[in-house]
């Protein structure tokens, strides 16, 4: 029996973050800053109404899609990764998560027919917003869950930077007037919908994966499986597209469009630390069965100096969002550099909650916890919209998400506290 030296072990594991770090890094170019790049271009090719009406339209599909994935980017990463020696298991894993991801977008649907039928502001706008909703559809065959839990980042990478790029260019070249608006969610509902037919071709090829029909009581299973996870990540991120979402109905466009222009420099600066954190994540799921003591030298080491830089980034982004705002989107959104520099902490507090939840609280059996401080999160956060954001608008839903990062940051490291994991 040939016994493996630890330290060589150690390196490999080392070796594999590392390279799960570099994708998934450019997984987030590709899904954030890449798309990045005609805002600015859109931002004075429309005018603030009219790209506060696609950003309203995108945000109801990105509130949905929060649905769809189900919290299976953690779920189904843990769960493959445990078992992705065995096919039979993470074809099970997949075959499941495609399905309910299916139902529930076809429960979605009613949803928005609904929406489109009895809602004035949105039957008057339907083609933009079934374009937009289109993207509910697409989020099915997104899987970089997958992926992530074989610790093969390099393909979807690839295949998303490749779309993402075809993207910008179809929207220099379609989009060039005001009235062109309506094809904004409708190529980038094009581009995800090859992303996810292709990772699909991808993973039966490389992996040999297919889908197959699973019994009932396995999709129960991994149904059940999900909610804590799916609470989690709605309490973390649903509140960015539905503040958009519900700031549509409660003031203009343009003053959507003020507040998703600042969000539009905000979210990619805040996706930077995503990868650094969750590339982290399967290998803090194995060090967890096997010493406490190595998972607090590696969230000493490494954690800590991913929440120095997002601190750095944060001041940054509240000392020159004049600036910044002036040179990306132009003097017409001079409203948005002040919402900016409330959002300024955003990147520093999710960075931190990232890192308590995928770093400490899932890998030790707390994710019900961290469920639990997500939810009441998100409870806090809608529950002040009408006290607060009803009156302010986009200034009110900017402090009201400042305070929801805050709230998790501060109970969360409560928990972590009690069992532990501060101590020197």
């Amino acid at each position: 029996m040939e016994i493996k030296d630890p330290q060589t072990v150690y390196d490999k594991r080392k070796r594999k973050l590392f390279k799960n770090w570099y994708y998934l890094t450019i997984l987030q170019a590709a899904q954030y800053i890449i798309p990045f790049i005609p805002i600015p271009y859109l931002a004075r090719v429309l005018s603030p109404e009219k790209f506060g009406l696609v950003a309203f339209a995108v945000a109801m599909s990105q509130f949905f899609s929060v649905f769809v994935e189900y919290g299976f980017s953690y779920s189904a990463v843990k769960r493959i990764a445990i078992h992705k020696s065995d096919k039979e298991k993470v074809t099970e894993i997949y075959s499941s998560a495609l399905i309910i991801k299916t139902v529930i977008s076809l429960a979605l649907t009613a949803v928005f027919v609904m929406l489109v039928n009895f809602i004035p502001r949105i039957s008057e706008e339907s083609t933009v917003f079934t374009f937009a909703f289109l993207m509910v559809f697409a989020d099915i065959f997104f899987t970089t869950w997958f992926f992530q839990g074989m610790e093969k980042m390099k393909y979807i990478a690839c295949l998303t930077v490749m779309m993402e790029v075809l993207y910008v260019i179809a929207v220099f070249v379609f989009v060039r007037k005001e009235g062109d608006y309506i094809y904004v969610p409708l190529l980038d509902a094009l581009c995800s919908f090859l992303i996810g037919i292709a990772s699909i071709a991808v993973i039966y090829k490389l992996f040999g994966v297919r889908f197959k029909m699973q019994p009932l009581e396995r999709i129960k299973y991994h149904f059940k499986n999900s909610w804590h996870y799916f609470i989690s990540d709605f309490a973390s991120n649903a509140y960015t597209s539905a503040s958009v979402f519900i700031l549509g109905f409660i003031a203009g466009n343009a003053v959507v469009g003020y507040y998703r222009a600042a969000l539009s420099i905000l979210l990619p600066v805040k996706a930077l630390f995503e990868p650094v954190v969750q590339a982290a994540y399967p290998y803090m799921s194995k060090v967890a069965g096997e010493s406490k003591e190595k998972a607090i030298h590696f969230l000493r080491s490494y954690s800590l100096s991913v929440a120095g830089v997002a601190l750095i980034l944060s001041s940054i982004l509240f000392l020159s969002s004049d600036f910044i705002v002036k040179i990306f989107l132009g003097e017409q959104y001079g409203q948005s550099a002040v919402l900016l520099r409330i959002l300024s902490a955003v990147p520093f507090l999710y960075t931190l909650n990232m890192i308590f939840c995928m770093h400490i609280m899932y890998p030790f059996g707390m994710k019900a916890n961290f469920a639990k401080v997500a939810a009441w999160s998100a409870f806090i956060s809608f529950a002040l919209i009408p006290l607060i954001a009803f009156r302010y608008h986009d200034v009110g839903m900017s402090l009201i998400m400042i305070v929801g990062e805050l709230y998790i940051t501060v109970m969360a490291y409560k928990y972590i506290r009690a069992k532990g994991f501060t101590k020197r």
